[in-house]
Formats: C-alpha cells, structure tokens, sequence
C-alpha cells in the first residue's frame, strides 16, 4: 500500500499498525524526516526499542529472551522475499526500510506495495500540491495569517526540498507577527536558484574566480544548505549511473545549456572518485548539523574539496 509521505508529517495521530514500513526516493531530507516522524509516532509511549541491522539476514528472533518490542531501522533489501516477511510480520516487531532510489529496489519495492501489512512512502522533491499541504497545516498549527495575494507568493518562493522549506517555515515563525507583508517574505526567503546553481557551474574556473563567485552569492546559512543539496543533487546523478547514457537521460531538461558541462563532469569520475565523493558528502553535512555558525566557511571547502577530487 503507497501513501502520501506528507500525511505522515502534517497528521500526529497517523495510524502505525503495520509490520512493515517501506521508504525510497530520491530527495534525502524528505527520506530523513518520514524516517524520524515514523519512529516518533511508532514510539511515541516508548515501548519499543529501536535497532539498526543492515538487512532482514542480521534479524534474530530472540523473543522469550526479555519480550522487548522493537523496531528495526533496515539499511538494505538483501534477502527480502515473501516466505521471509510472512515469517517476519508475527514476530511482534517492526520493520523500516530504509533505501534510495536504485534499480535494485525495484522488485523488492513491488512486494511491499502488494502486501496488505505493508506501507510505501516514496519521497520526492515537494510538488506545489504538497508544499500547500505542509503550509496550510504549519499556519494553522502555528497561527499564522497571510492575505491570499502573498500566500501563493510564498508558495511558488518555498524549496521543493523539504529541508530548505522547512527551515524557512521556522524562520517566519521567529518574526513575531500576527500578520506578514510581501516586503517581509521577501526578506525572509532570500534566494535566487539560478544564483546558486552558476557557483557550482564556476567551480572549473580558477580558484579565485570561484572563492569570488561563492562570496558574492553565498551570504547565509539557508544559501550554504541550498548550496549542498545543489551539489548533492549532482553529485548522486554520477554515483547513481554506471554508464554515460543512463546519466545524460537523467540531467534535468532545463539544464540544457549545461549538459556538456555536466558530461564532461561524469568522465571525470571512477569508482575511487566517487567513494571519495560519498565520504565528501558525508562528512560535509554533519558539519553543517553540528556547526551552523561556521557554514559559510564550510560550504567553501565543500566546494573547492569537490573541486579537487574532479581535477585529482
């Protein structure tokens, strides 16, 4: 069974009565936050416990032992068939999958959305549908108005990743104001995409031509973020594809005066390269978790270090 990854952020009491819970995509904050609000509301009168396994092969079935209930955070779909999930679901437990979009998945993803004790979210950049969703039920919970005029203002300004929406969210709830002007949104959510994306397009200029681009366009903590995910964005089109004509397929149309650009990125990659671009990734963003004061200085090496894996 799919359901609407939304429903699950913007409804508290959402029913968690299945064994198995199924989360893919490709737009990794929106994955992040269904994962923790599924935990939240599982556990919500802490009576489960939560472990991580890298696949249904490490789960053992030790009830009898202390008959803890617990819920299992599944990094993998190795070994995922029938026969083992009918196994599995009486067990008492539950189970999260957790997976980015991959061709691995497929199949695996077709048992679940067949089976009646199963949930699938799929999680993908924010549709304006969803994003008035999220709104509606951040303004109401929060008791916020806007005029209609500026509300779909703020609909088309708001990131369709779910991260970057979010967080301008709550900074519209730390202006204090019962009720906002175009002129305040407008200060508020400060950004310019295109903006953002020409830094990145830069990074093969020299050094200074990119220290300049980054300082110029790259002035807040929310423009740092966008920055990563951006890069993020790219940087899984190359992890993701083993070939050159998978990934051309995949280069979003509008880019279509990069794409030599970003073709010419893709050759530049081999597997050593993008491991080191995985741990790249990795430790950039809990830098910018645990370190928002230095993000500005963050998001810099971020970009000159992807530079130097490329050109290495």
């Amino acid at each position: 069974m799919k359901i609407d990854p939304i429903n699950i952020l913007i409804n508290s009491k959402f029913k968690t009565d299945k064994p198995f819970y199924f989360i893919s995509g490709n737009e990794h904050t929106l994955i992040y936050k269904v994962k923790e609000s599924l935990i939240k509301i599982i556990n919500k009168d802490g009576d489960f416990d939560l472990e991580k396994i890298k696949d249904i092969g490490s789960f053992k079935n030790n009830i009898g032992l202390f008959n803890d209930k617990k819920v299992f955070l599944v990094g993998g779909v190795s070994g995922v068939k029938e026969e083992k999930l009918n196994l599995l679901k009486h067990s008492g437990d539950i189970f999260i999958f957790v997976c980015e979009n991959s061709p691995k998945i497929t199949n695996v993803k077709k048992i679940f959305l067949q089976r009646g004790d199963s949930v699938v979210f799929d999680c993908y950049e924010l549709s304006k549908e969803a994003k008035i969703k999220i709104v509606n039920s951040f303004f109401n919970e929060k008791q916020i108005k806007l005029d209609q005029s500026i509300y779909w203002e703020l609909i088309d300004w708001l990131d369709n990743k779910y991260s970057l929406l979010e967080k301008d969210l709550q900074k519209i709830l730390e202006v204090k104001s019962e009720r906002l002007d175009l002129k305040t949104l407008k200060q508020i959510i400060a950004r310019n995409n295109q903006q953002v994306e020409r830094v990145f397009f830069q990074l093969f200029e020299n050094n200074d031509t990119v220290v300049n681009s980054y300082n110029k366009n790259i002035t807040s903590t929310n423009e740092v973020n966008q920055l990563y995910y951006t890069v993020k964005q790219f940087s899984n089109l190359i992890i993701n594809h083993e070939n050159i004509r998978e990934y051309e397929n995949k280069i979003p149309k509008y880019l279509f005066r990069e794409k030599g650009i970003l073709l010419d990125l893709y050759k530049k990659f081999n597997k050593k390269k993008k491991k080191n671009l995985l741990n790249l990734l990795f430790k950039t963003e809990i830098l910018l978790k645990k370190n928002t004061e230095l993000s500005l200085l963050t998001g810099l090496r971020f970009l000159l270090s992807f530079k130097k894996i490329v050109i290495s």
